[in-house]
């Protein structure tokens, strides 16, 4: 198993969710042990995960307490914020996020996505959707599934 001391992860809502999903889908299960392996190595301090406040916008929209709590949690708990990343560079995420809209994102996607490029971080989802449309975009960091993640990371 390889680990990078600083390897940086930004993980959207759809993907911190993962493990609260129905688990009888294989895809969704692997996914679930994907992101439980890459939650494990953020708390080990083996990565650094990236916060923004989209995650809480979207969090706090999750009508499962439970769930909506533990994610909440984990970011404020292990996640470093992405605000400071943003304070120089604001108009430059800003005119991303318009370049992904145009690019058929939805605001809340290309926010996630912006972020994850100002932090320098790689962008982990469950949604194939977003990862073709990041594909359009020229996305300038690494995104993919957890599970992509993991192998590219050999975790699995």
């Amino acid at each position: 198993m390889r680990l990078h001391a600083l390897t940086s992860v930004y993980l959207d809502i759809c993907a911190l969710g993962r493990p609260y999903d129905e688990q009888n889908d294989l895809r969704i299960a692997a996914e679930t042990t994907a992101v439980n392996i890459i939650i494990a190595l953020i708390k080990s301090g083996d990565y650094l995960c990236y916060h923004s406040p989209v995650h809480d916008y979207e969090a706090m929209r999750n009508s499962d307490e439970s769930e909506r709590t533990e994610i909440l949690l984990l970011l404020n708990t292990y996640g470093a914020s992405t605000i400071e990343k943003l304070k120089n560079v604001y108009h430059e995420v800003e005119q991303r996020v318009v370049r992904f809209e145009k690019r058929g994102m939805k605001i809340i996607d290309a926010l996630h996505v912006a972020h994850a490029e100002a932090a320098g971080a790689a962008f982990i989802t469950c949604d194939d959707d977003l990862m073709k449309k990041c594909r359009k975009a020229e996305v300038t960091v690494w995104y993919g599934s957890p599970v992509d993640f993991c192998r590219r990371e050999n975790l699995l």
